[in-house]
């Protein structure tokens, strides 16, 4: 019996973070969707750069993401159609975070302001839950 061989590849992708044009055709029945601009563009020379099997993302992406992901950076690389290098960053795992209030609270929380009037309507339904409670007042 004669084995085959079969290529495994491990493909590599490329993601950027903004706005795109997005436009239908259609082709043999099929309607696919293509995506065109700045940010498609930057998406799919990320994926060029990307090593592989692995996630390659702008600075931008890694902003928005951090703490979501761990990154590593690959370090600023030249990109065709664009002017100046940019910093590159492979996704190599989950972050710590899980929802957007840890980050918020990492960055430091804005003072609840305006709100006054809400903020002493919480204290008295507080203060009076307690009290029904039989728990005394910290």
């Amino acid at each position: 019996m004669r084995r085959q061989r079969i290529a495994i590849t491990r493909s590599a992708r490329g993601v950027h973070t903004g706005e795109v044009v997005a436009y239908a055709v259609e082709t043999s029945g099929k309607v696919e969707y293509r995506l065109v601009g700045h940010t498609a563009n930057l998406a799919a020379r990320l994926e060029a750069l990307a090593p592989a099997g692995s996630v390659a993302t702008s600075d931008y992406t890694r902003q928005l993401c951090e703490g979501y992901f761990d990154l590593r950076g690959l370090g600023p690389m030249r990109v065709k159609g664009l002017s100046a290098p940019i910093e590159v960053y492979e996704v190599i795992g989950l972050g710590p975070l899980r929802s957007h209030f840890p980050l918020a609270a990492r960055r430091g929380l804005t003072r609840f302001v305006g709100r006054e009037r809400e903020l002493e309507q919480m204290c008295v339904r507080s203060i009076s839950w307690r009290v029904d409670r039989g728990i005394s007042s910290p």
